[in-house]
């Protein structure tokens, strides 16, 4: 009936405090190969329920990464205090080599002989997916899905 769904909605609101998603809410891929738009999605929600709490918006950002780092096949992704951004790939990895080389001889990463990259002076979450969106679309996957 429309009041135990009306008080289904009331109790989830009690639950995540004044963000309350509509049953009809949904994240959807439409493909492998295409990366979600967490911004459009961002900009839909916010419209329809104002601003989010930056703890929300990181959810997504880290939501964000593991997509990307799947996608680049990617074993671990850390950030120090230092500001130092440290990828570990799979041995598979889908990140293409020649491309990490041409950016370490612009001094841009560096990569030690286990095959770990180092990114300098990565300050925030929004750095780290900048990052990956270069490393995917200039990787073996993309290469592989072109025509």
């Amino acid at each position: 009936s429309d009041a135990s769904i009306e008080q289904e909605q009331k109790n989830k609101k009690k639950e995540l405090g004044d963000i309350m998603l509509s049953p009809m809410t949904s994240i959807v891929y439409e493909s492998p190969h295409k990366l979600v738009k967490f911004p459009e999605i961002l900009k839909e929600i916010e419209k329809s329920y104002g601003k989010l709490p930056d703890p929300v918006l990181n959810t997504f950002k880290l939501v964000e990464i593991k997509n990307l780092a799947k996608r680049l096949k990617i074993k671990e992704i850390n950030l120090t205090q230092g500001g130092y951004l440290i990828i570990t790939p799979y041995k598979d990895t889908n990140i293409n080599s020649l491309y990490l080389v041409k950016l370490a001889e612009k001094g841009s990463i560096q990569i030690t002989p286990d095959g770990k990259i180092y990114k300098k002076d990565v300050k925030n979450l929004e750095e780290i997916i900048s990052f990956l969106k270069d490393l995917l679309k200039n990787s073996l996957e993309t290469k592989e899905l072109s025509p």
